[in-house]
């Protein structure tokens, strides 16, 4: 691993890996390390983004399972048209493959 100090690039020794922090900041035209504060806030902030982005999962699988939205119109028609119930169908099934997460 390697550090920042000032604007040469050391190595860091194994036993103090876990000081530095990847992550690094821009002040005025510098690239900084950031403190273990702000390290840490940063490591929250980014498992709650993760959390947040896990839970909303199955808005993405399920945006990519539904059929086209003219096809899901047409659906509507024909089932208004028929009385069938095949866009219902189509989107319960959509809704049972990926469920809302509680």
């Amino acid at each position: 691993m390697f550090k920042l100090a000032g604007k040469k690039v050391v190595e860091v020794p194994p036993e103090e890996e876990y000081l530095y922090s990847p992550r690094v900041k821009m002040v005025g035209n510098e690239v900084v390390n950031l403190t273990l504060e702000e390290a840490a806030e940063r490591d929250a902030e980014e498992a709650a983004y993760q959390s947040q982005k896990q839970a909303n999962k199955y808005k993405e699988l399920r945006r990519n399972a539904y059929l086209p939205i003219e096809e899901q119109l047409d659906m509507l028609y024909w089932d208004l048209k028929t009385g069938t119930t095949t866009f219902v169908d189509h989107r319960s099934s959509v809704k049972a493959a990926y469920p809302k997460p509680v």
